[in-house]
């Protein structure tokens, strides 16, 4: 319906932001020695 629409609309916007903004070098960084390790790695964007 609707609301499920703009809720939609609304993430799609928000992972925009994130896409056009995030200092993915410092996200990378921080999270490598996890994945070296086998482990998952898991990034939540909040708004």
């Amino acid at each position: 319906g609707g609301r499920e629409d703009k809720e939609l609309e609304e993430r799609i916007e928000l992972l925009k932001a994130f896409l056009e903004s995030a200092d993915f070098g410092r996200l990378r960084s921080q999270s490598e020695k996890h994945l070296i390790e086998g482990k998952k790695v898991k990034f939540v964007i909040c708004q």
